[in-house]
């Protein structure tokens, strides 16, 4: 039976016999994998692989999970407000969680500790949530590229290549000028994606601010390490929204 006739159950089924020797849990298991690295890295396996090494880094520990479940929960609200508000943001729970817990207890410390004025305290957690950027910024893949190969310049070629001049020009209204490549390349295909999923306007105003956001921190963080290097980078400005004086009473007190 050729394959163009043979139904897709007993397609299946010989694949499983034949590719992971009759463990239909291993083939559910790969099909899922197979389907994530088309839609997600465009069937390039070593980009995936790279990916799933950096989550296994970064995976939380128990102590972590717990620490975040058990102390000052009743600080979350304020400090999910202040990641987002600095970094323009919401990252990803494996970077948010650990900082989350920290920032807990600076809020529960500046309520307890005479002497703590807003501009301290907004200074501390600015440095804070820098080291937030900095985890977003390595784990999440924007720093593997520093050296671009024909590779990388290849799939920049060909992901979603129509869109190549609507990317380019919004991040240009982004930033404000049109960046170099080797600090946006992964940014344009990351808005290039974001684009054949549908339209620009078609998004909701907070999703296009996030997304702003992340793009004008990649770019940002990017030019000053090329140009100063790691350490300075680490030490860059935030590119989030500015700070709130109205929730001072609500933090200090």
């Amino acid at each position: 039976m050729s394959d163009e006739l043979e139904p897709t159950w007993l397609r299946d089924l010989r694949l499983i016999d034949e590719l992971c020797h009759g463990n239909a849990e291993l083939f559910i298991t790969e099909r899922k994998k197979a389907d994530h690295v088309l839609k997600y890295y465009d069937g390039d396996l070593k980009r995936y692989e790279k990916g799933a090494e950096r989550f296994d880094r970064d995976a939380l520990s128990w102590e972590i999970v717990q620490a975040y479940a058990d102390y000052h929960p009743e600080h979350q609200r304020m400090v999910d407000h202040l990641l987002y508000r600095r970094l323009g943001f919401r990252p990803s729970e494996n970077v948010a969680i650990p900082a989350s817990i920290y920032l807990r207890k600076l809020i529960e410390d500046s309520r307890n500790r005479f002497g703590m004025t807003w501009s301290e305290f907004q200074k501390t957690v600015d440095v804070h949530i820098k080291h937030v950027r900095n985890e977003f910024m390595q784990v999440n893949g924007w720093l593997d590229h520093l050296d671009l190969t024909s590779d990388d310049r290849e799939h920049y070629k060909n992901c979603e290549s129509h869109l190549k001049s609507e990317a380019q020009q919004l991040i240009k209204e982004f930033l404000g000028y049109k960046p170099d490549l080797e600090h946006s390349l992964y940014a344009e295909i990351t808005i290039r994606k974001v684009l054949a999923e549908g339209s620009w306007t078609g998004l909701q105003a907070e999703t296009r601010s996030e997304i702003r956001c992340q793009i004008v921190t990649i770019v940002k963080y990017l030019e000053v390490l090329y140009k100063f290097g790691r350490a300075t980078a680490d030490q860059s400005p935030l590119h989030g929204f500015d700070w709130e004086d109205s929730i001072q009473s609500e933090v200090l007190h």
